[in-house]
């Protein structure tokens, strides 16, 4: 457990979600993109963005932060809707965005709830 509260490690996880957005934008503005054995496109979509805003607790354990994370998290999911509305084949969708925002808030609430049950415990330093 001790590896992930690292500063080394905080970063190395941090590299990896900026690498898993890359990955996700790729596939975001990937013209003609299927989904594989039948997947729903929302289920995706939130579950993605879920992973992400999830993701986070590998490298910020402060809950002030971690909403600010998710914020951006749901910014750039915007970003790249908008950004789908210029892509032949693509098509921006609203309800993309919300089953978004929700996985992020779901994802918001799993970090919140790691935070709390097991990273304070132990490390008391961060009960601010």
């Amino acid at each position: 457990m001790s590896l992930f509260l690292t500063e080394k490690a905080k970063r190395t996880c941090f590299a990896l979600w900026c690498l898993a957005w890359l990955i996700v934008a790729i596939k975001s503005l990937e013209p003609g993109i299927e989904l594989p054995l039948g997947l729903s496109d929302k289920a995706v979509h939130f579950t993605a963005y879920a992973v992400m805003a999830a993701a986070v607790a590998s490298f910020c354990h402060v809950p002030a932060r971690i909403l600010g994370w998710v914020g951006l998290t749901v910014a750039g999911s915007a970003a790249l809707e908008l950004a789908q509305h210029f892509v032949p084949s693509r098509t921006m969708d609203g309800l993309d965005l919300v089953a978004n925002a929700s996985g992020a808030a779901c994802g918001a609430l799993l970090v919140l709830l790691w935070i709390a049950l097991v990273v304070r415990p132990l490390r008391p330093s961060l009960a601010q």
